[in-house]
């Protein structure tokens, strides 16, 4: 028989006991764990840099291109800077390599309306010669040079310059034509008046880098002075224009330039840059003679002499 305090337990309502769960527990894998799909409390977010960079999450740098062409370009700079202005500043020459080369230098004194602005389609590289006192050389300079011609600074010695003298006037020289590739007498420039003057002369372009050329005079002694000082340095073969001639003569004397460049390989023309002189290099270069040569600039010569 039951008793009563059984009977009393069992007419009593269950009651449910709410208690906490175990924690699942995740299956073996094996010892390979699976990373949660989504970052759990208390877990630091990964680095945007540190994606996978096949989602093409990974930001580019701002500027980071162009600071690597910067560098490179300034690398070349540096380069390029450390070349003598002969070759820094030459004039780029696609020439028959097999044809007798032939330089025209024309004479830009500032006095005459042609200038770098009329010279637009020149059928033939042609060194141009600034004489530095001019007003405005270093922008003519600029003019010349933004066409793709290559100049040279023009020299002009006072009457019994000293040789101390010669330094300081061809600095000033190169300071008002920083581009030049030469040195080029003027016609009376006194570069050959004497000896120490030419000595002079050459242990400066020796130091700055520059070629010299130098007006005919005779064996051309002051070119053997400047090559002792292991100077590119070259004679012109004639001013063809210099005594007023006319457009005949100056292509006749183109004409006997083209002959002496196939006998000694190479020769320097001098002119100056006056409508006549201009119009007659343009007809002179349509004729047979002048296909006989090939047409270089002044640097040309210069660095064949060196080699």
């Amino acid at each position: 028989a039951e008793t009563d305090d059984q009977a009393t337990a069992s007419e009593r309502p269950p009651v449910r006991r709410l208690l906490p769960s175990a924690p699942e527990t995740a299956p073996d894998t094996g010892g390979t764990t699976t990373a949660p799909s989504r970052p759990a409390i208390g877990t630091p977010a990964a680095s945007l840099t540190d994606r996978n960079p096949g989602n093409s999450a990974r930001l580019p740098s701002i500027g980071g291109g162009a600071d690597t062409a910067i560098a490179e370009e300034s690398a070349l700079n540096v380069n390029v800077s450390g070349l003598p202005p002969l070759q820094r500043f030459a004039a780029p020459v696609d020439s028959d390599p097999d044809l007798p080369k032939m330089s025209i230098v024309m004479i830009d004194d500032g006095t005459g309306p042609l200038g770098p602005d009329t010279l637009e389609g020149f059928p033939f590289p042609v060194t141009f010669a600034i004489d530095p006192a001019i007003p405005g050389a270093a922008a003519r300079m600029a003019s010349y040079r933004a066409s793709g011609y290559e100049v040279a600074a023009l020299v002009n010695l006072p009457v019994a310059a000293q040789p101390t003298d010669v330094e300081q006037i061809l600095g000033g020289a190169v300071a008002a034509v920083p581009e030049a590739v030469a040195l080029i007498e003027a016609p009376g420039g006194g570069l050959q008046a004497e000896r120490s003057v030419t000595e002079q002369a050459s242990r400066f372009a020796a130091d700055s880098g520059h070629g010299l050329v130098f007006l005919p005079n005779g064996l051309n002694t002051a070119q053997a002075i400047a090559q002792r000082e292991a100077v590119p340095a070259i004679s012109i073969l004639r001013d063809f224009d210099g005594d007023g001639q006319d457009a005949r003569t100056k292509r006749r004397f183109l004409d006997g330039g083209a002959f002496r460049a196939r006998q000694d390989g190479a020769v320097v023309m001098l002119g100056r840059l006056t409508p006549d002189t201009l119009s007659a290099l343009v007809l002179w270069s349509l004729q047979d003679r002048a296909s006989s040569v090939a047409m270089v600039p002044i640097s040309t010569l210069l660095l064949d002499t060196s080699n």
